[in-house]
């Protein structure tokens, strides 16, 4: 006897197939993604998970008080990323609605941190709502910090595919597998701005680190209040809670007001901006390093 099997009976078989991979598949990645963003202290809420798995994997915002998330599949040019998850603090007056610290991802593993906006230009609209990425950059692979740069764009584009292009500015940090400085190259393309620390939206209660020397804490969550000490970099604080409370101390710096403790018991306030979580690299001591490197190379 021979058996024929209906059209509709494939069809139907095909699509349970795709919908149980496309969840195991998802539910795989999350927890990677969770893991990764904990190592700079930055949290995925359950909701934003409930919401993911709700609009079929495709992507979601958790955008509630202060904070602001989101994951989105995304493309960019002649770069394995496929998954990108933005941050960013809701009560931050100073930068424009686009601008998010940004996680992009190949699947679980975690490829680059940096910082998105989108790119406008001047009595021009072609390129209305499509994201740049700027700003101190870290890239990975095989979860190993490899390179630190700054990413810039200039704003003379004709076509679509130049906008979303990894573009580098400056020195280029290359690292090996032990972290150790294994060169460093010059992009030949000036920064059109000064590529300091991250972007951090916002500190989660945790251990940080103080990445500047003579760090200033304060009575009050403002760059006007009183001081009460210094502190020398490298300094370990406890922060308890972020105020959300951002101030910009320049053009190029941009950050919020936390609450911290110190070791000895003193209270006060710390730019957030000049913090790095205790998991995170210590670019001050790699720029430090970078610099050591050249100078045994006889490179300027």
């Amino acid at each position: 006897m021979k058996w024929e099997v209906h059209p509709m009976v494939i069809r139907i078989f095909i699509l349970l197939l795709i919908i149980i991979t496309t969840e195991i598949e998802s539910k795989d990645l999350f927890p990677s993604w969770r893991k990764s963003l904990e190592n700079f202290n930055y949290q995925l809420p359950e909701e934003l998970y409930d919401k993911y798995k709700e609009f079929g994997y495709d992507g979601a915002g958790y955008f509630k008080d202060s904070k602001g998330i989101y994951i989105r599949k995304t493309r960019f040019p002649n770069e394995e990323i496929n998954y990108a998850i933005g941050i960013r603090n809701q009560k931050d007056k100073f930068l424009s609605d686009s601008v998010f610290l940004i996680f992009l991802f190949n699947n679980e593993e975690l490829r680059m941190i940096t910082t998105k906006g989108l790119y406008t230009k001047i009595d021009d609209y072609s390129f209305t709502g499509m994201d740049y990425r700027f700003g101190r950059s870290y890239e990975f692979i095989d979860g190993n910090l490899v390179k630190i740069s700054c990413l810039d764009k200039g704003t003379n584009f004709s076509q679509p595919i130049e906008i979303s292009k990894k573009e580098y500015c400056g020195e280029i940090i290359h690292l090996d597998a032990q972290g150790n400085i294994s060169n460093v190259t010059d992009s030949k393309n000036p920064c059109s701005y000064i590529c300091n620390s991250r972007y951090m939206p916002y500190s989660q209660p945790g251990f940080y680190y103080t990445t500047v020397d003579q760090l200033k804490l304060r009575q009050s969550p403002s760059s006007k209040s009183d001081v009460i000490m210094s502190l020398p970099l490298d300094t370990k604080v406890q922060v308890i809670e972020d105020t959300f409370k951002a101030e910009r101390l320049s053009p190029y710096v941009n950050g919020n007001w936390v609450k911290v403790i110190l070791e000895d018991g003193k209270e006060g306030f710390l730019y957030g901006f000049y913090l790095r979580f205790e998991k995170e690299p210590n670019l001050n001591l790699i720029l430090q390093k970078a610099e050591e490197w050249k100078k045994t190379k006889n490179k300027k």
